[in-house]
């Protein structure tokens, strides 16, 4: 419980302190891109956090981008 808080006072902390002069900067496409990635990884330390185990991002990554670089290197007759 006491990590989700902290969390969350995080998470205020930076939306009050980067969020909101960004958006009155008119820094909209930033704001976005700042909210996702603090949304993500207000995500991933909750996790981390409660101990509840989760799966690397990094599978994920693995699992779209092998494909493409099998091809690509089957494509070019490297071995991968």
């Amino acid at each position: 419980m006491i990590g989700l808080t902290v969390i969350l006072l995080c998470v205020a902390a930076l939306i009050w302190k980067t969020l909101l002069p960004m958006l009155r900067r008119g820094e909209f496409r930033d704001g976005v891109v700042f909210s996702v990635m603090l949304a993500g990884g207000a995500f991933f330390s909750f996790f981390a956090a409660n101990l509840i185990p989760f799966p690397a991002p990094l599978h994920l990554l693995v699992a779209v981008y092998k494909p493409f670089s099998q091809w690509l290197f089957s494509a070019m007759g490297w071995k991968s």
